[in-house]
């Protein structure tokens, strides 16, 4: 059986709450002209009778990401979080986050996402 799959790769991130975070993400394609978008959201699975375990759903944003580019022409994304924004993070809610770019022909891609941990100092 042959598949094809179009998913992000996954990222997990852990934070430490009132820290400033930063990460480059480094993608490995030429991503000259892209624009970029990056949140974090709160996440609570949605159960049905097949899934379930359920699967994760958007809520509301808890964070955007800054984001810089590094060095396009390798596909290096720098993105970050103030201190202010990890302090409004709270280690009961579930979160998750996203990389998103959209190309110059406007083609929009989740190149990365997964789950957000923050953590009490």
């Amino acid at each position: 059986m042959s598949e094809f799959i179009a998913l992000p790769g996954t990222l997990n991130i852990s934070l430490t709450i009132g820290d400033e975070f930063g990460m480059v993400a480094d993608l490995d394609i030429d991503t000259t002209g892209f624009t970029w978008s990056s949140i974090v959201y709160e996440s609570t699975p949605s159960v049905s009778f097949s899934n379930p375990g359920g699967v994760p759903t958007q809520g509301a944003t808890a964070a955007t990401f800054g984001i810089t580019v590094v060095n396009a022409a390798a596909g290096q994304v720098n993105l970050s979080l103030t201190e202010i924004q990890t302090a409004a993070l709270s280690p009961a809610t579930n979160y998750r986050w996203y990389l998103r770019g959209v190309s110059p022909g406007q083609v929009t891609r989740t190149y990365l996402s997964g789950t957000l941990r923050a953590y009490a100092p």
